[in-house]
């Protein structure tokens, strides 16, 4: 039980530091988007990922290889949005 929560509690640690270090960053390397709906969008996109890949990542040995090849085809999935975006000039820094 004790592990479950120092696990948990190593999770939060790290992911507050991991939000706060690529807001650091962004801010330092002053990047700005072309228009403010497109922060909106990835957030989206990388919350809707993470809220399907975390459950997955707790129960992967279960699950099995057909699991994790449609764990990859969403990640794959997704990355090719990302460059088709990319490749429409939708996501260019300023």
């Amino acid at each position: 039980m004790q592990s479950a929560w120092l696990s948990a509690l190593a999770f939060l640690v790290v992911s507050t530091l991991l939000g706060l270090g690529v807001l650091g960053v962004a801010r330092a390397l002053r990047v700005r988007a072309r228009r403010d709906y497109v922060v909106a969008l990835f957030f989206v996109l990388f919350d809707v990922e993470a809220v399907f890949l975390f459950p997955w990542a707790v129960v992967l040995r279960e699950l099995g290889a057909q699991a994790f090849i449609a764990a990859v085809s969403f990640v794959v999935v997704l990355m090719l949005g990302w460059l088709y975006a990319l490749r429409k000039e939708a996501l260019q820094w300023q």
